[in-house]
């Protein structure tokens, strides 16, 4: 097993090379392989116990073998050994939520961009833009950003950990849900359950603990250190560009507009 997994990865990973000798080997002897790349003969020694501990062979996964959570983990673990996708400035202890993807996995981004392009863009004959991830404060005024794209957080005093009042809210109701609550409560529940981001404090303050602050708005965007945001969607790139859109469409209406790229925000 170990042996064909080497051999494998190189006819994989080395198209050029032509393996022209294989020595038959136990797991604590030395092999050794002789390839051609280029047509100058190379001959390299391999331990296969060394190889097999850092490069291990695919794990066979059945179904049914796994359940939700140790499939999850495996199929993660699968990507970032196979360079799909890895935690971006790892050597220098990469902070949560950024990564870099890997040939592979920019490949797989490349196809789905392409495909989505030629379904929606071609297809629809859309006018396809490219725009700033840098927007002005006075865009995202008009456009509600400023004021309204917000979460309420709490905030424990001993720890310093935030969490999402309104995650803390549905938590709370869950709870009172389990537990054999009339039925008019019950509805009163439900009904906050649907609108919790809207909810008042009242009921928030009896999933509080003494160490939880009260709620605070915490805006979702990111704001540069020169006063602008980055762009928490694509979509206000293509609407501050309507008129130039409208002019390049003919002055025709109906016409359609579209956008790929990253939006940044802080959830």
């Amino acid at each position: 097993m170990g042996k064909q997994h080497v051999i494998r990865h190189v006819e994989e990973h080395h198209p050029t090379v032509v393996i022209k000798r294989r020595r038959s080997a136990t797991s604590t002897d030395s092999g050794e392989i002789t390839w051609f790349p280029h047509g100058n003969p190379i001959k390299v020694k391999l331990r296969w116990s060394t190889w097999r501990s850092r490069n291990p062979p695919p794990r066979t996964i059945t179904s049914g073998s796994l359940n939700g959570k140790d499939l999850r983990e495996t199929v993660v673990s699968i990507l970032k050994q196979r360079l799909f996708y890895i935690p971006s400035f790892k050597i220098y202890c990469s902070p949560a939520g950024f990564y870099d993807y890997g040939p592979p996995g920019f490949a797989v981004e490349s196809n789905i961009i392409d495909f989505w392009r030629q379904h929606f863009v071609e297809e629809e004959d859309m006018s396809e833009m490219k725009c700033s991830c840098v927007t002005p404060e006075a865009v995202l005024k008009a456009s509600g950003h400023v004021d309204k794209f917000i979460d309420l957080m709490v905030k424990d005093e001993k720890t310093g950990t935030c969490y999402r009042a309104d995650h803390l809210l549905k938590d709370y109701c869950n709870e009172k849900l389990e537990k054999d609550v009339s039925a008019e409560k019950a509805a009163e529940l439900k009904d906050i359950l649907v609108r919790r981001s809207k909810s008042s404090g009242s009921l928030l303050q009896a999933r509080r603990t003494h160490s939880l602050i009260d709620p605070y708005p915490f805006n979702l965007m990111f704001k540069t250190s020169i006063g602008p945001y980055l762009r928490p969607e694509t979509a206000q790139g293509l609407f501050v560009n309507f008129k130039d859109l409208y002019a390049y469409n003919g002055e025709k209406l109906p016409f359609a507009a579209a956008q790929v790229g990253p939006a940044f925000r802080n959830e």
